[in-house]
Order: structure tokens, then C-alpha cells, then sequence
């Protein structure tokens, strides 16, 4: 029990705090407009919840990061362009073969920059340093390699809402795990996640070309990690 607070600790109490953020930033936006009729509002609690969690997650990511630093190679630039790759083409092939199975995303009723900074630039930034910099660095203290990087993709895969994004993200963090272990930099991964994010945000429709491209692009990178 006490192996497992430890590689969870920092997942549960910073999701306990971005989520009471949440509810103190509504009732303050409650109180001071008086304004009790947001309760039936589905956008407007969408985006105060997207700003109470943008607002919080910036401080808890730096805290994580000072807190749980550790030396990393120094980055390589020549890999940055190989990690947009595998960003968009997971991304639009995951999209190609599901977005007739996606529930509409309310989150595009929001204002595009708040989209943008985040699903594409802020969440991934907290969830790489959160889910592989601090949580797997922990794992792997007290537990296989192979089972820690499958413990925190889990965990990583069940903080999303429903059974198609889990999935995509079980494997998503499978993926990132590997890359971040491979190059030892955590920037990488964030780099892989932004992409992933920022593509998923414009592909609103199936595209047989797409899903050709991205198939032939990912077995490249396939053939091309395995070096």
C-alpha cells in the first residue's frame, strides 16, 4: 500500500487541487455576478472549469518540476521534427479511424486560444511532467520498468472521459513512456503530446487519404525508433 501512494501521491493530490480550484473559481464567479442560473449553463461552466484548471495546473506543474528534478540528456535538436511527426501522425490516424465515434466535443464551442493554450500547450506540459517526469520516475524505483510504464499509462488513460480516449490515451502513454526512456528528456514527450493535442483539435471529419498517410507515416517512425 505504501508503494502505491507513493508512485500515486502526487497524481491524486495535484487532480484533488486543480478540482477544488475548479469549485472555488464557479462560486466566486457565482457570488460576485450573482449570477446562479450558470448552473444550467453547460458552455459557461465548460470554459470556467477549462480556466480554473488552466489557472491551477501552472503553478503545480513548476512545484512537480523543481521538486522532482533530475538530470537529463541534453536535447538533441535534429529529434524535434521526428517528434511533430509522431504527434500528428498518431493523432490524425487515432482521429481518421474514430471521429465517426466521437461524442461532439463542447470544447469547441469555446473561444480557439483557450482551446489552444489548454488542450494543445498547458495540458500536455502538466501531464508529461506529472504522468512521466514525476510519476514514472517513481514507478520504476519500486517496480519493473515494463509494469511501471504500464501502471502510469493506465492511470494516465483512466483520467479521460470516455472509453475511445482511453484507449487512444492508454496508448498514447505507452508511446511517450517509450520515447521518454529511449531519449531521456521529458521534452520530448511534451513535444509528442502538443502535437497530438493540436492536431486533434482541426481533424473534424474522416479523410481515407488521411488515415493512408499517417498509417505509412507511423510504420516510418516505427522503422526508424527501432534503430
Amino acid at each position: 500500500m505504501k508503494k502505491i501512494w507513493y508512485i500515486l501521491k502526487d497524481i491524486i493530490l495535484s487532480y484533488l487541487i486543480m478540482y477544488l480550484a475548479v469549485i472555488i473559481f464557479l462560486i466566486i464567479y457565482i457570488l460576485t455576478t450573482d449570477n446562479s442560473m450558470v448552473l444550467n449553463d453547460t458552455i459557461t461552466i465548460y470554459k470556467y472549469v477549462i480556466i480554473g484548471l488552466t489557472i491551477s495546473m501552472i503553478p503545480i506543474t513548476i512545484y512537480l518540476y523543481k521538486k522532482n528534478y533530475h538530470q537529463s540528456k541534453n536535447i538533441n535538436y535534429k529529434y524535434i521534427p521526428l517528434m511533430i511527426l509522431i504527434g500528428i501522425s498518431i493523432s490524425t490516424f487515432y482521429n481518421m479511424l474514430t471521429i465517426d465515434y466521437q461524442s461532439n466535443k463542447t470544447i469547441l464551442n469555446l473561444n480557439l486560444p483557450i482551446i489552444i493554450l489548454y488542450t494543445s500547450i498547458l495540458g500536455p506540459i502538466f501531464e508529461e511532467i506529472l504522468f512521466r517526469y514525476t510519476a514514472l520516475s517513481k514507478a520504476k524505483k519500486v517496480l519493473p520498468k515494463k509494469y511501471a510504464i504500464i501502471l502510469i499509462s493506465l492511470i494516465f488513460a483512466l483520467v479521460h472521459n470516455n472509453l475511445i480516449t482511453i484507449i487512444y490515451a492508454f496508448i498514447l502513454g505507452l508511446l511517450l513512456s517509450i520515447i521518454l526512456e529511449k531519449y531521456q528528456n521529458i521534452v520530448y514527450p511534451i513535444i509528442v503530446h502538443i502535437f497530438a493535442n493540436l492536431t486533434s483539435i482541426f481533424l473534424t471529419s474522416s479523410n481515407l487519404f488521411l488515415l493512408i498517410i499517417s498509417t505509412i507515416s507511423l510504420l516510418i517512425i516505427f522503422l526508424r525508433m527501432k534503430k
